[in-house]
């Protein structure tokens, strides 16, 4: 699953640019090692059924391994995945016999804890809200029937289980459903005959308890439950989402969002992601309604007496409860590309199906890169991607049939670069889930990290092989608006926690869905490939993949493969960046050895803090991390002319590591390649023998991380207010986007603590550093320019159009602006997003309604999107009050009003009028919006500065618990805080740099 929290569209896991350092050398020797008695065959799909039995032949074929190329370099990576592909065979009906489905979860769980040391931790199963594991589901036979008007659905469900113990009484998840009937036989031996039970609800738990009254032996049932409910409103679970079609009618959708416990409230379930399963669902709808499922459509008749359908989908492969899929309503598709023998097609509503073209064709080259890559077939028969016109998450990564906000699926002919590249990216995010998060899946959500870091780091490997010249995984370091990017900010808090998190409750994993999981994760992921080489990575994923096709695993069992493979001990090197918060500063301090008359080096690490003054008592127990430091010299003459000297790997296992540096070294760079999750702090004079280099010596991800802890170590107030800004005029001629979008970003955020008197000098401190990039991006864009160029200069220019107040800027975008609503193909796509902010960052009350009907008239998701968005940029008090008030209007998709508060909290100075509305409607918006939307928002409110504001937003939210957000709050309070101290340390000494900045530029 996908969640965009940032103000506009989400900037996708592409944007992974917190990739870490290489950790060891290409050419490094490496012993393999493969255990075959751990790579035995796993069947397709192991659960005895009839269905299977049928198909074993062809499913058999279609999960081999694909032939893995041999011509690479690293033979013992090749030879330690053909030694595992010569082992993986597909076991035709593996499971003969009752007893041996009686036998596997005491055999499963055994063998997990052997391959993981018995070191894992883990939530017990002896938890209260936990099921019980004596009973397991392996197949569900679903039949619903909703009413989409009334708001209701009704249904039947036969649960095939396998009991491993006697039992009188077997509990499932059930939240807001009615059980009226339940009843169970079995499958062989004398309970062959229905036996009707007693039903019990314990809503705290979200539990139904089947008490049948006597004893069942332990072999194989099959449970009946008839039960009805209501759509959920709040876009979770079975939920009802309601739009406009393109005649300006209303109309409903029925759709749904499992993850991570929601599937509970469609259809009473064993509701935890180990508890795997095949699904065969039998929908019930209006005749002119159509459904998609995980699966293809199996038959279809009609009711005419009802005008009713059935349409009963196929038997699904193994899989978890939160993976189904089911959509109904006036929907089309597109018509289907075949991709490695798998038909891939893209649904909308009614009128929307052309703008689905360019994400269908990218999955359909991704399908194969994917297949390329895990040497394993795609598990499903088909591939559907639809579009919801009203979805909570960016994107959810159903088996089968992917659901997307319609933004981040469609596109119209118009669509921009950078729109583009976001398609491109969730498409890749989500495919990559089928493999890794849906062939295997995390055995509990305390490991949602293995799940969703390595789709965001996959997506970035998979964009750059369909589309090298977007540079995904070097290039998108920072976008104005991509709150992702900020998990370094994140992870320098107290409050931060680590990437493995113990998780009692399920509905706990909801606060999991950040960029600690995400893009932290998926940093380490990298730090892990460039340890033992991509290729050995890769063959330490297939056999994970292989071990675990179908099940369930643990973080552990991935470092077990990856050090089966590599040799090296994995499990020990990766301990600390998995299971502590935050992440190092290294210090790097160059200097002469008087006893020994040599030059040496001190790496020096210790955990980076923003709240620093805390750091000696609150930061607890030293942490130590296997920390890779690239170091990157310069020699010669001059110092300055020369190539690099050398460049160098420290393995820094230890709190300091001193060591001898030869030749006659000028400058040094830590973290070259500008791959290392860590600060670097430079003495101020190394830094400032540096700064010559910057533009001529540097690569562009080094001068983008260079500026980067240079910002981190300001707002921790380590360094002074001068030392950063000074920094900043070598960026003045910055030719690379990476590099300028950390620039720009760093300035909306300084821009933040500025007092309204001192705007007007930091304006021009803007201008003065982005004037000549201005010059030479233009205005139009040049032929055979990137797309990275065409991005970078919209939001150039909506930086000197907002906070930098160009005059020439504001004037020119609003020129471009009525060009604009004159023809919509006027202006160059790249910029409209830019001119639109800009105008309505300056605008009045005729530009605010020229931009809400823009909005209301749209007809393509990103030009809405666009729209809505930018009405929260207007700075009028009464233009920001119809704004508010918008936003938690029905006029507003309920995706949509989250979002659009963020976008004021985060890029509106008038912020201080939302956080009043905020408080005023806070009951208004706890019982209309979803569960994920509230912290989404509360963790936006992180730019206020002043000591009376940080103690009205600490009193509120005591008073106010947010559902699902309590660390949310945490981080937000922390960094409330850190902005205080920042103020009360360097809010003088900024006024003064602006102040000289201003004199001088008059």
């Amino acid at each position: 699953m996908l969640f965009t929290k940032s103000s506009s569209l989400l900037r996708i896991g592409m944007s992974l640019v917190i990739a870490l350092t290489l950790m060891a050398q290409a050419t490094t020797s490496i012993a393999y090692t493969i255990e075959g008695k751990q790579d035995k065959a796993l069947s397709g799909h192991p659960f005895k059924a009839k269905q299977q039995k049928k198909n074993s032949k062809a499913r058999g074929k279609s999960h081999n391994l694909k032939n893995v190329s041999d011509d690479t370099s690293d033979k013992g990576a090749s030879q330690a995945i053909a030694g595992d592909k010569s082992r993986f065979r597909d076991k035709k009906n593996s499971h003969k016999e009752a007893k041996s489905e009686l036998r596997l979860e005491s055999a499963s769980e055994k063998q997990n804890l052997t391959r993981s040391g018995g070191k894992v931790p883990q939530a017990k199963v002896t938890s209260s809200v936990r099921l019980p594991r004596f009973v397991r589901p392996f197949k569900y036979a679903i039949t619903v029937e909703p009413d989409l008007v009334e708001g209701t659905f009704k249904g039947h469900e036969k649960i095939s289980v396998v009991l491993s113990k006697p039992v009188s009484a077997i509990t499932v998840n059930s939240l807001d459903l009615t059980v009226e009937k339940v009843a169970i036989r079995g499958e062989e031996g004398e309970e062959t005959s229905p036996i009707q039970a007693r039903v019990s609800i314990n809503p705290h738990l979200q539990q139904a308890t089947f008490d049948f009254g006597r004893k069942l032996e332990a072999g194989r049932y099959e449970i009946s439950v008839a039960f009805k409910g209501c759509f959920n409103e709040k876009l979770r679970g079975f939920y009802r989402a309601y739009y406009t079609d393109e005649n300006g009618g209303k109309q409903i959708l029925a759709a749904t969002q499992m993850e991570p416990t929601e599937a509970r409230r469609m259809f009473p379930c064993f509701d935890e992601p180990d508890f795997k399963a095949s699904y065969q669902i039998t929908a019930i709808v209006d005749s002119d309604l159509k459904a998609v499922s995980n699966a293809e459509v199996q038959s279809e008749r009609e009711d005419a007496t009802r005008n009713k359908k059935i349409i009963t989908f196929a038997p699904t492969p193994k899989m978890s409860t939160y993976l189904i899929c089911l959509v109904i309503g006036k929907l089309e598709a597109t018509p289907a590309i075949f991709s490695a023998g798998i038909p891939i097609r893209v649904w909308s509503v009614r009128g929307k199906s052309a703008m689905g073209k360019f994400a269908q064709d990218v999955a359909s080259r991704l399908m194969t890169y994917y297949h390329s890559y895990f040497h394993i077939r795609y598990m499903a028969q088909k591939l559907d991607l639809i579009a919801i016109p009203d979805f909570e998450a960016g994107a959810m990564e159903n088996v089968g049939a992917i659901t997307f906000k319609e933004q981040l699926l469609l596109l119209s002919d118009k669509a921009s670069a950078r729109d583009r590249q976001w398609v491109a990216g969730v498409v890749a995010h989500e495919m990559a889930h089928l493999w890794f998060g849906d062939l295997v899946t995390m055995k509990w959500w305390d490991d949602i990290w293995l799940n969703e870091a390595f789709a965001t780091w996959m997506s970035c490997k998979a964009i750059d092989n369909l589309f090298p010249e977007w540079h995904a995984c070097d290039e998108f370091g920072v976008h104005l608006d991509d709150h992702h990017n900020e998990v370094m900010e994140t992870d320098a808090m107290l409050s931060t926690r680590p990437i493995h998190f113990h998780v009692v409750e399920p509905a706990d994993v909801n606060e999991m869905f950040d960029e600690i999981t995400y893009e932290k994760g998926a940093s380490i992921l990298r730090m892990l490939e460039q340890f033992v080489s991509d290729r050995v990575f890769q063959a330490g994923v297939d056999r994970y993949l292989r071990l675990h096709a179908y099940g369930n695993a643990t973080t552990a069992d991935l470092w077990q493969a990856v050090q089966a493979v590599s040799g090296r001990p994995i499990v020990q090197l990766m301990k600390n960046w998995v299971n502590e918060p935050g992440y190092p500063k290294v210090s790097v301090e160059f200097f002469q050895d008087a006893v020994k008359n040599i030059k040496k080096m001190k790496l020096t690490q210790e955990r980076f803090l923003l709240d620093s003054p805390l750091k000696p008592k609150a930061a607890g127990k030293p942490v130590v991390w296997f920390v890779p430091v690239s170091i990157k010299t310069w020699s010669g003459k001059s110092g300055f002319a020369g190539d690099v000297n050398s460049v160098s790997t420290k393995l820094l296992e230890t709190k300091e590591l001193v060591f001898p540096m030869g030749g006659k070294i000028k400058q040094f760079l830590a973290n070259a390649s500008g791959y290392g999750y860590f600060v670097t702090g430079y003495q101020s004079a190394d830094l400032r023998a540096l700064e010559p280099l910057i533009q001529t010596k540097l690569q562009g991800k080094e001068r983008r991380d260079l500026l980067r802890d240079q910002w981190y170590q300001l707002k921790a107030s380590q360094i002074p207010v001068a030392q950063y800004l000074d920094l900043t005029s070598f960026y003045q001629s910055e030719t690379e986007p990476a590099p300028t979008q950390q620039l720009l970003s760093q300035f909306h955020a300084l821009s933040n603590f500025i007092e309204p008197a001192n705007r007007p000098a930091f304006a021009k401190l803007v201008q003065s550093r982005l004037s000549a990039i201005k010059a030479r991006l233009g205005w139009t864009a040049a032929s055979g320019e990137s797309e990275q160029v065409r991005i970078l200069r919209g939001q150039v220019i909506e930086c000197l159009g907002t906070i930098g107040q160009d005059d020439d800027t504001i004037n020119r975008a609003k020129d471009l602006f009525r060009m604009y609503q004159a023809d919509y193909t006027a202006v160059d796509s790249d910029l409209i997003d830019a001119i639109t902010y800009v105008v309505a960052y300056n605008g009045d009350a005729e530009d605010y309604r020229a931009i809400k009907q823009l909005w209301q008239s749209a007809k393509n998701p990103q030009d809405e999107q666009r729209n809505l968005m930018a009405l929260g940029l207007f700075r009028t008090p009464d233009l920001l009050k119809q704004t508010l008030d918008l936003a938690i209007s029905d006029d507003v998709h309920k995706q949509d009003g989250p979002r659009l508060m963020v976008n004021i909290f985060d890029r509106n100075p008038e912020r201080l009028l939302a956080w009043q509305f905020f408080k005023k409607n806070w009951n208004v918006m706890l019982s209309k919006w979803s569960v994920f939307a509230l912290p989404h928002v509360v963790e936006r409110m992180v730019w206020f500065n002043l000591p009376q504001q940080e103690a009205d937003l600490r009193t509120f939210f005591a008073a106010h618990p947010v559902p699902a957000g309590t660390s949310d709050v945490k981080r937000m309070l922390e960094r409330v805080r850190v902005n205080v101290r920042f103020v009360q340390d360097n809010g003088q000494e900024l006024q003064e740099y602006l102040e000289s900045t201003l004199r001088s530029s008059t």
